[in-house]
């Protein structure tokens, strides 16, 4: 899958690539990685909403839960998200 590089003013370089869970703004969200681009990540959010998040509000990689447990978030028929499902985006 594809991988985002970035170098920041400061050199550091960031490496996302879809599925990769991450916090973003602080430790205020958290949301499944969908896909990449260049300055930002689309991310289904806990409440099943489509975010888009620049890399500079990322704040870390979350480790992946055990396989088949649950992300804590929902679709919008209310079914929970799981590592490794397959989802079809319908919006967004």
């Amino acid at each position: 899958m594809p991988a985002a590089v970035n170098t920041m003013g400061s050199g550091v370089r960031h490496n996302y690539s879809a599925n990769d869970l991450i916090s973003y703004n602080g430790t205020k969200n958290a949301g499944l990685v969908l896909q990449v681009h260049e300055d930002y990540l689309k991310v289904i959010n806990e409440q099943g909403k489509i975010d888009s998040v620049k890399v500079i509000d990322i704040g870390k990689k979350l480790p992946a839960p055990k396989r088949g447990g649950t992300l804590g978030g929902r679709d919008m028929k209310g079914n929970a998200l799981v590592h490794d499902a397959m989802i079809k985006c319908e919006q967004g």
